[in-house]
């Protein structure tokens, strides 16, 4: 049997996924849906763009989070991105793609107000916490 497919490209994956929780903020029900998670993604990709900055691929998929505390039944939906480069593209340094994957970390955990962000890179989990610290 003959295949109809030949090998293209390979090499070593570039890939990391942040997680993104469905409610604004710590508690209340002002929730996310998977089609503002996109659309913030495409917002951030274009002004990325426009900067000249580096912009990363991801697929995007709805999950729920199963039993995170003692209490039974619990359920909290969550946002899986995983950011990822095709072998095809040109390669990104291992440093310049961490450094776009904080952008978008910090541009999603602002836009839909989360308390912490994770993210999960190279078999490392990150956990990071919104800063108490006053912007100016």
């Amino acid at each position: 049997m003959s295949s109809s497919y030949k090998l293209e490209a390979s090499r070593e994956t570039q890939r990391a996924t942040i997680l993104c929780g469905a409610r604004r903020g710590y508690t209340g029900d002002n929730s996310v849906t998977l089609d503002d998670v996109c659309n913030a993604l495409d917002s951030i990709n274009q002004r990325l763009q426009q900067e000249k900055k580096q912009t990363l691929g991801c697929i995007v998929t709805e999950s729920i989070l199963v039993g995170r505390t003692e209490d039974a039944g619990y359920r909290e939906r969550v946002y899986r991105c995983e950011f990822s480069v095709s072998p095809r593209a040109e390669p990104i340094e291992r440093h310049l793609f961490f450094g776009a994957l904080m952008t978008y970390l910090n541009e999603l955990g602002k836009t839909f107000e989360q308390e912490r962000m994770y993210a999960e890179s190279d078999g490392v989990t990150y956990v990071y916490r919104k800063s108490s610290e006053k912007q100016v």
